[in-house]
């Protein structure tokens, strides 16, 4: 940490501190925690609009713990299920920011921005190929549109995050 920033008492950008785990992990969880929550206010919105707030999550809980038959024979909401998809939204989103803070720490130039972009890739389009292959169900109740907004809002909230912390993007 450097003199100005603990006489101040800020908390010090990234790109001031050591490059230790726990700082990379702290940036990912927090890179993370916007954009999950970004992406579910995305859908919390949409769901609201279409007259069945929390129905994504709910959704998702049931192709993941009770598989596809059960998403196609209906959804119906209860608060445990919502709050358990939630935690496990919010892990996979700490896993996507640690990796966006590792790639923007550790590797300089074109390496960092392929691996920013290739992450970005990852959570538009890896996310939704294989909800649409594990949950056909799940893939055609939520529309591509939908789906590629709510992951552009949460990886520009990530992005954000992390031009707050290092100064730059990529």
């Amino acid at each position: 940490m450097s003199t100005a920033t603990a006489a101040t008492g800020t908390a010090p950008r990234a790109d001031e501190e050591s490059d230790d785990l726990s700082t990379i992990l702290w940036d990912g969880f927090m890179a993370g925690a916007v954009g999950a929550l970004l992406v579910a206010l995305w859908f919390l919105v949409m769901d609201t609009m279409a007259g069945d707030p929390l129905h994504t999550p709910m959704l998702f809980y049931t192709a993941l713990f009770e598989g596809s038959a059960a998403v196609a024979e209906g959804v119906e909401f209860h608060a445990g299920p919502v709050a358990i998809y939630s935690l496990i939204h919010l892990g996979v989103y700490f896993l996507l920011g640690s990796g966006l803070f590792l790639a923007a720490r550790r590797l300089s130039g074109g390496a960092r921005t392929a691996v920013v972009l290739g992450l970005f890739a990852v959570l538009i389009g890896g996310i939704y190929a294989a909800t649409a292959v594990l949950w056909p169900p799940v893939a055609a109740a939520i529309p591509l549109w939908s789906f590629i907004g709510a992951c552009l809002l949460g990886a520009a909230g990530m992005a954000y995050y992390l031009k707050l912390r290092t100064g730059r993007v990529l």
